[in-house]
Formats: structure tokens, C-alpha cells, sequence
């Protein structure tokens, strides 16, 4: 058995693009996109959940954090210029101690870029 992590063992492609769907066209998100992806995510929550929908400051929050990179990180599919679908990548380290760390009363930090990031998949 291998010692080396799997992102040394399998190389992603440089660009991945989603599967073709008819009327349907991709492309990374910008800032100018922000108020139509908060109408997007507005209706989608009244459908999936209309007690409640993410805020404009909450997504942009998350579009415009130091470690976001709208380019490689967003998808937006458009049917006629008007976006159907988005998706972000948005990283987060969760810190989970051991037991052993847990009964040292050890902390750690959780903190930080993430330390490798590729292209968006899927």
C-alpha cells in the first residue's frame, strides 16, 4: 500500500465542464452576477425551504472571500441569460479532536487557506 495521498496518485484535468444539458449554458460566476444568483437562491428556497433564504450579504460574503476564486471556484448555467443553476465551491476545516486530544484539552487552531484546491469538479 501506498504512503502517498491520493492527490499525488490521480491528477484531475485542468478544466472540467458539466455535462451537456440542451438550452443549458455554463460558465464561471463574477461579481455582476451576485444579485442574480441571490433572486436564483431565493426561489429555490421557496420551493426547498420558504421559512428562510440566504441573505445578499451572506452571498456575497461568500463570493468575495480572500480565499475565493470566482473563476475556479463558481458554475452558473444560464437557460436564455437567465441562471437556472449555481454552485460554489466553498472550503471549510472542521476541526474534529481525537479523544486523546479531547481528554489532553489540547486546542487547534482552525484557521487558514485550504492546502490544495483544483479545478471545480462537477
Amino acid at each position: 500500500m501506498t504512503e502517498l495521498p491520493l492527490s499525488d496518485r490521480v491528477h484531475a484535468p485542468v478544466e472540467l465542464q458539466p455535462a451537456p444539458v440542451a438550452g443549458i449554458a455554463w460558465r464561471s460566476a463574477g461579481l455582476d452576477d451576485l444579485d442574480a444568483v441571490v433572486a436564483l437562491y431565493a426561489a429555490i428556497s421557496r420551493v426547498d425551504h420558504p421559512d428562510w433564504t440566504e441573505t445578499r450579504d451572506e452571498i456575497e460574503q461568500e463570493f468575495t472571500q480572500s480565499w475565493s476564486d470566482l473563476q475556479r471556484d463558481t458554475l452558473i448555467g444560464e437557460s436564455d441569460g437567465v441562471p437556472v443553476a449555481f454552485g460554489q465551491v466553498i472550503w471549510m476545516l472542521l476541526c474534529v479532536k481525537s479523544a486523546a486530544a479531547r481528554f489532553a484539552s489540547s486546542r487547534r487552531s482552525c484557521a487558514g487557506p485550504p492546502p490544495r484546491r483544483g479545478p471545480l469538479v462537477g
